[in-house]
């Protein structure tokens, strides 16, 4: 007996399953759900592709920003490295042409000193 009446369950849940389907309201339900989970799905897509699109857009940007921070950098150290170097060498200048200079005018001097009569 319970096997019959298990049989009868089954074949009934199949005809109303086929009855259910083929209300408007069914149609209605399934219809909106579809709505209902496109929107959610859309959502959750969006909110994944954002994720994403951020982290690769985040990699490109640093790329883009090292090399451009680079060559201000480079062009800033540059002039930097350019005017203490412009300092150094005017310092060395001026010391190897002042101990020339000095060099020359004791020459000059002595030369001078000599040729005066005593």
């Amino acid at each position: 007996m319970t096997a019959l009446l298990q049989r009868l369950y089954i074949k009934l849940c199949v005809d109303l399953r086929v009855e259910l389907r083929a209300e408007p309201l069914y149609a209605e339900l399934r219809a909106g759900l579809r709505v209902e989970l496109c929107a959610e799905l859309r959502v959750e897509l969006c909110a994944e592709l954002r994720v994403e699109l951020c982290a690769e857009l985040r990699v490109e940007l640093c790329a883009e920003l090292r090399a451009e921070l680079r060559a201000e950098l480079r062009a800033e150290l540059r002039a930097e490295l350019r005017a203490e170097l412009r300092a150094e060498l005017r310092a060395e200048l001026r010391a190897e042409l002042r101990a020339e200079l000095r060099a020359e005018l004791r020459a000059e001097l002595r030369a001078e000193l000599r040729a005066e009569p005593p």
